[in-house]
């Protein structure tokens, strides 16, 4: 992490923000009985790529809110290139 708190804090709220978003693409999908209704974007989020390294890191502890984030994102190529192997290794 930066030695700067005021960054930290301000990564940790976009981390949040970036989780809430997945989830709500996530219940989407769960609900969704048409595919066309499956329209998933993930909302501004500041430093993506550096949030995407740390919930990667996250995984790599296997905790399940990052694996699952990651599969779903890896799965359906948002913010991500879309690779269905990579978003197995998650699940």
């Amino acid at each position: 992490m930066n030695n700067n708190p005021l960054l930290e804090i301000d990564l940790i709220k976009n981390y949040k923000k970036l989780c809430r978003n997945i989830n709500r693409c996530m219940d989407l999908h769960s609900n969704s009985t048409k595919l066309i209704d499956r329209n998933y974007k993930i909302e501004n989020i500041k430093g993506f790529e550096k949030l995407i390294e740390i919930m990667k890191e996250e995984a790599n502890f296997n905790r399940p809110d990052a694996r699952n984030a990651l599969a779903f994102l890896y799965y359906y190529g948002i913010g991500v290139y879309k690779n269905r192997e990579t978003s197995l290794e998650y699940f």
